[in-house]
């Protein structure tokens, strides 16, 4: 298996390539000469992409419900597709703790887009588990 901080970041690839798009986005081809990934991998990061994908109106319902000061369409791509990848580790994925959830997508969010970037998903995802504390989504 690949480490899982490769693995976050080929989902966050793929997710960040899949938004917008109206039809199911599959290279897996690009993806393994990209990231340098087996198919076996990258095959698992597609089903993780695709789980989130099905999850994305409720996983949205909690980024617009914690982003006072910005609409949807105002968050960046990159912050965008990092809130989607975390808040699905934080709502949905019991093997994930969630600290680890949240500062790995503020590493995620600087390293592919910006501090104040990385600032605005950390309040959205301390927002968001502040708010779960017992409960889903």
């Amino acid at each position: 298996m690949v480490p899982i901080k490769k693995f976050r970041e080929a989902v966050f690839y793929i997710l960040f390539a899949m938004d917008g798009s109206s039809s199911s986005f599959e290279d897996e081809g690009f993806f393994m000469r990209q990231l340098a990934m087996t198919r076996k991998n990258i095959k698992m990061a597609f089903s993780r992409a695709q789980t989130i994908y099905e999850k994305l109106n409720e996983i949205d319902e909690v980024i617009q419900k914690h982003s006072i000061e910005y609409e949807m369409g105002r968050i960046s791509k990159v912050e965008k597709t990092v809130l989607r990848l975390a808040l699905f580790e934080i709502f949905f994925d019991d093997e994930i703790p969630l600290p680890v959830a949240i500062s790995e997508a503020v590493r995620i969010s600087k390293k592919f887009g910006s501090v104040e970037g990385s600032q605005f998903v950390n309040g959205i995802l301390d927002a968001a588990a502040s708010s779960q504390a017992g409960c889903n989504v």
